[in-house]
């Protein structure tokens, strides 16, 4: 994998100035895409305090609403995953824009409707935002390995980023013109990144392979049905315990997109090595989805019930310093992952290192701010908290890239990514639960804590970045 994936960086365009020219491109276009989804996908965590407040929705009915976004994320992970393989990133992603803008700009009509309709909308919002990980994994997939962390950080810096600015933004428009405004300036954003994608992304947005993007468009149904023997006999291989590396070259030589099948799915969901970033992916997702749709409005209630904290006195810098936190540590820690493994330490070492630091550092810190009486020393340890998780992409998002050939990489982010969905499903209503049964958020904030450290303890200790598929 690391001599094709070299080579299709070094020599695949044309000259040296090319390839980096494009593979910048691509990582920015990536990171600008998990920028615009985050901030479709969170402005409604502000926003819902005036809808709550005009529409009557107690908890419960926000928890709802904030969590039917995972249903249709869940649904589309490997569907896109698929797609992507089969049709290229570039055409999938540009038609899961559209979509998921138009959920955007349609939210405010179906609030004034309906919660049912709202809650629809915002499934099939999660429907079209499933396609965005899968296909820039998809493209990640191929990058030279000496550059994996730091352009995983790149990209992951789109959601920080994202994320900040529609806490903020949203903020603003919501004081200025209303709930409503969010939506709307939201889902017109997606459109300039739209037109960005369309003109720039052709070049290299296609089916995975080492060919030009020429070559695999111009694949026909005789090409995916030889692929599609090629593959099969290539999993009866498998099951015979042939070697690793025989099925790795011969995806390395194919010249179409590899298609899926069931006995494929299940191969890459039940091996052992994948597991760690299964869980760590859920643990993560667990307390990332929890706290994207309940921050604003636990420091809404925290400035009802203190004037002097530093949440109830500056709400947006409140919603912004853990993210912003997050990101520089992200940002440090992905060059300095890729910095170890060039000095030789263990591949495998280093993400086991930067999983238990991440998850274990967010967890313990947790606890400390749950313990603490409040105010800003409180809220300052919450910010620490959750910077720490800013090491955890160079530990399994990164591992992703390793432990499948390219070819797959893609589909195992859609089927990990499908996991990790349950968890927001399940946290986001869990913690309007939780928060319903005590009036307190304490207790969401100790199950995070105990989530962080689980995760620190099983990927720190099991995971492994030797390729095995």
């Amino acid at each position: 994998m690391t001599g094709a994936s070299a080579g299709g960086t070094a020599g695949g365009g044309g000259g040296g100035i090319s390839d980096v020219y494009v593979s910048n491109v691509v990582v920015v276009l990536s990171a600008a895409c998990l920028f615009i989804c985050y901030c479709d996908r969170v402005n409604i965590s502000v926003a819902i305090i005036g809808m709550a407040e005009d529409l009557g929705w107690d908890k419960t009915t926000q928890g709802r609403i904030l969590g039917a976004f995972y249903s249709g994320y869940v649904a589309s992970q490997i569907i896109t995953s698929i797609l992507s393989m089969w049709y290229g990133a570039r055409r999938v992603l540009a038609f899961a824009v559209m979509g998921w803008c138009t959920m955007s700009l349609l939210t405010p009509w179906a609030a004034a409707t309906s919660v049912n309709v709202l809650v629809c909308c915002r499934m099939m919002l999660g429907f079209f935002e499933g396609t965005a990980f899968p296909a820039v994994y998809a493209v990640l997939g191929d990058s030279a390995p000496s550059q994996r962390s730091r352009n995983i950080g790149m990209v992951h810096s789109g959601v920080f980023v994202g994320t900040i600015f529609a806490f903020v933004a949203s903020g603003m428009l919501v004081e200025q013109w209303g709930w409503r405004a969010p939506f709307i300036a939201f889902g017109l954003q997606d459109l300039l990144w739209l037109a960005a994608w369309t003109l720039f992304a052709r070049p290299f947005a296609a089916p995975r392979g080492q060919q030009s993007a020429r070559s695999v468009h111009a694949k026909t149904s005789e090409d995916l049905s030889a692929s599609a023997s090629a593959i099969a006999s290539s999993l009866l291989e498998h099951q015979q315990q042939q070697p690793f590396q025989q099925q790795q070259s011969h995806q390395s030589n194919t010249t179409a997109a590899p298609p899926v099948s069931i006995a494929l799915i299940k191969r890459l969901i039940l091996m052992p090595e994948c597991t760690p970033i299964y869980v760590a992916h859920f643990c993560h997702a667990w307390a990332h989805f929890t706290l994207l749709a309940w921050l604003p409005s636990y420091l809404h209630d925290r400035a009802g019930s203190s004037n002097g904290g530093a949440a109830g006195s500056h709400s947006h810098a409140a919603l912004v310093l853990p993210y912003l936190g997050m990101a520089a540590v992200n940002a440090w820690g992905s060059r300095k992952a890729d910095s170890l493994i060039e000095q030789g330490v263990e591949r495998t070492k280093v993400r086991r290192m930067f999983g238990a630091a991440g998850f274990g550092g967010a967890g313990v810190l947790m606890l400390i701010f749950v313990m603490l009486p409040g105010g800003n020393l409180q809220y300052l340890t919450f910010c620490l908290a959750l910077s720490t998780v800013g090491l955890t992409p160079s530990s399994h998002e990164a591992n992703k890239l390793e432990v499948v050939s390219p070819a797959y990489t893609g589909l195992l982010q859609g089927l990990s990514n499908t996991l990790a969905a349950f968890s927001g499903m399940l946290g986001v209503p869990v913690a309007a639960w939780l928060f319903e049964q005590t009036q307190a958020w304490k207790a969401n904030f100790m199950l995070i804590a105990a989530i962080y450290l689980f995760a620190a303890a099983f990927y720190g200790t099991r995971a492994t970045a030797r390729i095995v598929f």
